[in-house]
């Protein structure tokens, strides 16, 4: 069970479908809710030319001025149930996705949306991808303009990996209740028997857990998987795709592979992804 929802707001823009999401599953689950949102203030020392202390003090202004707002909005979305929400803010030097990843000790999951990273903006506009990967939790990634969560179709995006076996049991709650549970693994025609096998065994897994799961093997050809990945999720009218988040640490930065990187900025579908 999710006993605790926190939810990572962004600044700038409305966060209306994300908060609707989050309000379905505290409903749902009974869950507490942490909202979050953090920014980092425009630097002292800005491509080697120092900038004016009133510039900061305005940039500072402003952060609070859309932290004030993202609060208010969050407030209003759960207004009538004060003991179950709090409220966390901050504003820093460290990555936006540091604190995220810190303050989610707190909780079961971590709800976010899908919006382009700007590397231009990474003060407001933080990579979902470096929250994901640090978090330790399962991140739920919504469609910037999700209307509410729909369970109706669940597909497991499968891969015979560390990864896509703690998604499936972090996603246990979600999958109890969907309607439909697939399992779909793309792999080359050469593995089938084993895909199936591993397939098979997963199914068996959920079984236990009072959840039947479709098995579905599709040969990959050669080309890009996220395209078909994709392809096979909106064959299956796909709600909500459950998968390992796979990266790795060049530079100081984490990148996504191509997969991995669509899933967190697909519009189609809610991605609940574990690493």
């Amino acid at each position: 069970m999710y006993q605790t929802i926190m939810v990572h707001l962004k600044l700038s823009h409305t966060n209306t479908g994300l908060l609707t999401v989050v309000s379905e599953l505290a409903d749902r689950f009974g869950s507490r809710i942490v909202g979050v949102v953090a920014c980092q203030p425009i630097p002292i020392v800005y491509c080697e030319v120092p900038l004016p202390p009133t510039l900061m003090e305005e940039d500072t202004k402003e952060i609070r001025r859309e932290m004030g707002l993202a609060e208010a909005e969050f407030r209003a979305a759960f207004f009538g149930k004060p003991n179950q929400i709090e409220w966390r803010s901050s504003i820093g030097l460290e990555p936006t996705s540091d604190f995220v990843a810190r303050e989610a000790r707190c909780a079961d999951l971590v709800v976010t949306s899908a919006v382009s990273f700007d590397p231009s903006d990474t003060a407001r506009r933080e990579n979902p991808a470096q929250i994901v990967l640090q978090t330790g939790r399962p991140v739920l990634i919504v469609p910037r303009d999700a209307p509410g969560l729909k369970l109706n179709r669940m597909t497991i995006a499968w891969k015979e990996t560390p990864e896509a076996r703690r998604a499936v049991a972090d996603a246990l709650p979600l999958l109890k209740t969907a309607s439909h549970v697939s399992i779909v693994h793309l792999a080359p025609e050469r593995d089938r028997h084993d895909a199936l096998a591993g397939m098979k065994d997963v199914a068996g897994w959920l079984d236990r857990h009072g959840i039947v799961a479709e098995v579905i093997f599709t040969p990959t050809t050669q080309g890009d998987d996220a395209y078909q990945l994709n392809e096979a999720l909106e064959n299956n009218r796909t709600d909500v795709v459950v998968a390992g988040a796979y990266g790795h640490s060049r530079l100081r930065q984490w990148v996504f592979g191509g997969v991995t990187r669509d899933l967190t900025l697909h519009a189609g579908y809610c991605a609940l992804l574990s690493h």
